[in-house]
């Protein structure tokens, strides 16, 4: 792993891989995280000995993957909330409203810990808009999810400036606080949701739509 993939991980979104385990179906890919043996650990991402990449196989097949293990601290007077299960939280809501953006998450035990598992890939034209979106979506300030879901109800002055496709438009317009109650209440708090939906109702608001841009 070059230091300019790792970088790419901290500065951008992790967005579903157009080869190798983004080709199987979601089930299967999960399946595969879950039971796959971790055989190498490779660099962590830049100042964060919490989040490092690994190589996992079920015997016949060798892939990459990324492990984060952080959970809430405190550490005198700082306190952080950052979680592997915002990573988990990220992914669903990502599957909910048909993103595809965000690789393949499940969670499981890790050398005795309990730690995220997400598959590793590279983005398109169309990914990196709705990255862009869906980064201020969840608050995500790093493109790693631990630190996202915040309950800012601030979006960054960038998304204006961004042309989303009008099937992901749509999908976030459709997105409910019943739904998310059901996929995403046993991670996210009520705050957290209600924070979410007040991103999402800005977002709508100041994002272009295809049919708003001439040419696009």
């Amino acid at each position: 792993m070059t230091a300019k993939n790792t970088l790419t991980l901290t500065v951008g979104l992790l967005i579903t891989a157009t080869a190798g385990l983004a080709e199987r179906a979601p089930s299967e890919t999960e399946a595969f995280l879950k039971r796959a043996a971790i055989i190498e650990r490779g660099q962590n991402v830049p100042a964060d000995d919490q989040a490092y990449f690994v190589k996992i196989t079920d015997g016949t097949t060798i892939r990459t993957a990324l492990v984060q293990t952080l959970t809430p601290y405190e550490y005198g007077w700082f306190e952080s909330r950052d979680s592997y299960k915002y990573n988990l939280a990220a992914y669903k809501l990502d599957r909910m409203i048909g993103a595809a953006v965000v690789p393949c998450t499940v969670v499981r035990q890790v050398h005795g810990q309990p730690a995220s598992v997400t598959s590793w890939g590279s983005e398109g034209v169309r990914q990196r808009r709705r990255s862009t979106v869906f980064r201020a979506l969840v608050a995500d300030p790093d493109g790693t999810f631990a630190g996202a879901f915040t309950t800012t109800k601030a979006v960054p002055g960038s998304v204006g400036t961004t042309v989303i496709d009008d099937d992901f438009r749509a999908s976030l317009a459709g997105m409910s606080r019943k739904e998310l109650d059901r996929e995403l209440g046993d991670i996210l708090s009520d705050r957290e949701i209600r924070s979410l939906l007040c991103r999402r109702d800005q977002i709508l608001d100041r994002c272009q739509g295809q049919n708003d841009v001439a040419g696009d």
